[in-house]
């Protein structure tokens, strides 16, 4: 099975990309001398609402309430 149908059949989720952010760096050239090199980093978020959806499917788990009322040690087990 290709991405692009994994991507299709919701398997994976590419979701909202996080704007790019620009940085510069310095770089030791091996014959001597500094370069400053320019670079973008950027990335793709899920939120949080989709990955509990997607969660729930996997393990059936408690409501958010009735996690409210347990203590820390019940929720870890």
């Amino acid at each position: 099975m290709s991405l692009k149908d994994k991507l299709d059949a919701g398997e994976y989720v590419i979701d909202e990309l996080v704007v790019p952010k620009r940085y510069c760096k310095l770089v030791l050239k091996s014959d001597g001398p500094l370069q400053e090199v320019e670079f973008t980093v950027s990335a793709r978020k899920i939120p949080l609402s989709e990955i509990r959806q997607q969660e729930l499917r996997i393990v059936p788990g408690y409501l958010d309430t009735e996690y409210k009322g347990m203590s820390d040690r019940d929720v870890k087990e």
